[in-house]
């Protein structure tokens, strides 16, 4: 089930055509932070699908996914995060207003987790926004995040979270908008049942480095993360690496 699963995964890369910048649950933000934002679709839809890698103190973890996004300002992630076991992510969101350059969305995280041994069910909803600043003069990105969570097992609303992300530009007029500093912060993790940098109900900061999506060919765009999660706790941290493709037909 778990070679199956890891081969759909790798199929579904190579079905890209363009690349998007997800979180490591696939979906639209920075590193384990949704933004309120959607991947602009165009008049039809946007397909995107990616590659993350993931290596921590549980060992290597591979996490493909498959992104929808459609001119309705919807999107849709289905991801597979594989390691000595298999959990299933499909998140959605909808940014149901922009006003002077903020964004509001609503989010979810349906995961079936350990699929084929204990099928545990979780959910992640959210509500987050996202506005443009300025960081020390340097174009910023920026988003809050308010939601909870609940597992199977588990009291409802069990685990109440906060997050906050950061996307700055780095040397800007140098290498003209081309690599971003991400950081974000909070209690939560890209999953419930994560194979890294795993919350556990308190806070944890992750950073990393982003080549924001650039155009391949007209249609088609790429982008890459470098990432450590966790990084200043005395255990569970990880470093991840990933790269997205964005096609709009």
């Amino acid at each position: 089930m778990k070679r199956t699963l890891l081969i759909v995964g790798i199929l579904l890369l190579g079905t890209a055509l363009l690349v998007a910048e997800p979180a490591l649950n696939g979906i639209s933000g920075y590193i384990v932070t949704p933004t309120a934002e959607v991947v602009e679709s165009g008049r039809k839809l946007a397909i995107s699908t990616g590659y993350s890698m993931l290596y921590g103190d549980r060992g290597l973890a591979h996490l493909p996914f498959i992104h929808l996004s459609f001119p309705v300002d919807v999107e849709v992630a289905f991801a597979v995060d594989t390691m000595t076991e298999t959990d299933l992510l499909l998140s959605a969101k909808w940014k149901f207003v922009e006003t002077r350059g903020t964004s509001f969305a609503l989010g979810t995280n349906l995961q079936l987790l350990e699929v084929s041994d204990t099928n545990t069910f979780g959910i992640q909803g959210y509500f987050v926004s996202t506005f443009r600043n300025t960081l020390m003069d340097l174009p910023t990105k920026s988003s809050i995040m308010v939601g909870y969570s609940w597992k199977q097992g588990t009291k409802p609303l069990s685990n109440i979270d906060f997050a906050i992300g950061l996307e700055t530009m780095l040397f800007p007029s140098k290498l003209k908008n081309h690599l971003a500093l991400l950081l974000d912060f909070g209690n939560i993790s890209y999953s419930l049942n994560p194979s890294g940098g795993n919350a556990q109900n308190r806070g944890l900061v992750n950073v990393g480095l982003r080549v924001p999506a650039f155009k391949l060919f007209p249609s088609t765009t790429m982008s890459f993360d470098v990432r450590a999660l966790d990084l200043f706790d005395h255990a569970g941290r990880a470093v991840s690496i990933s790269t997205a493709l964005t096609f709009r037909p």
